[in-house]
């Protein structure tokens, strides 16, 4: 009985396009709401490294289809916010008021390019602060800027850690083989 792994290894060879697509898609929803609840962006990094590591995929392509597949989505939640975040505060509402909202902007307007690159490192929260972006009507260039440049952060140092351990993995794959 053959293994199936050399297939499957020739198929993603030929066809690397369909795993990068594959890679923007599962990271653009891990970064949109509501989808970000029940599918995290590890189930992308870790194949993608492996895939990496064994020189099926390209390194500079899986950085580039993470970015682009987060920043669509983090897009997405912000205009969520933007469009219908005000919706839930209302004068009766204890937690959810307008005196509430007001504080809310006045973080934003001081804190908000900070909390909006910090939150990238807090899991399961990116795609809240995107939506509260929105909500408090955060200046959508500097968002934009500090979105882009803290995926830039965040996936370099994810890909570049687990590129290098899973090189090594590859080569004692290869080395099986």
């Amino acid at each position: 009985m053959q293994s199936i792994v050399p297939l499957v290894q020739s198929f993603l060879t030929i066809h690397p396009h369909i795993v990068y697509l594959v890679i923007f898609l599962g990271i653009f929803f891990a970064a949109t709401f509501p989808f970000a609840f029940f599918w995290y962006g590890e189930f992308i990094f870790i194949p993608a490294s492996i895939l990496v590591g064994l020189g099926i995929l390209s390194i500079w392509w899986v950085f580039l289809a993470s970015i682009m597949g987060a920043f669509l989505g983090d897009m997405i939640n912000y205009y969520l916010g933007y469009r219908y975040g005000r919706w839930f505060f209302r004068p009766n509402n204890r937690f959810l008021n307008p005196e509430m909202l007001k504080k809310g902007e006045i973080f934003f307007e001081k804190y908000g390019i900070w909390w909006v690159f910090l939150a990238k490192f807090i899991p399961l929260i990116p795609w809240t602060v995107s939506f509260l972006a929105g909500l408090h009507r955060m200046n959508l260039v500097f968002f934009i800027i500090v979105d882009v440049f803290s995926w830039v952060v965040i996936f370099g140092g994810i890909y570049g850690i687990l590129w290098g351990g899973t090189h090594f993995i590859g080569q004692l794959l290869n080395l099986i083989q």
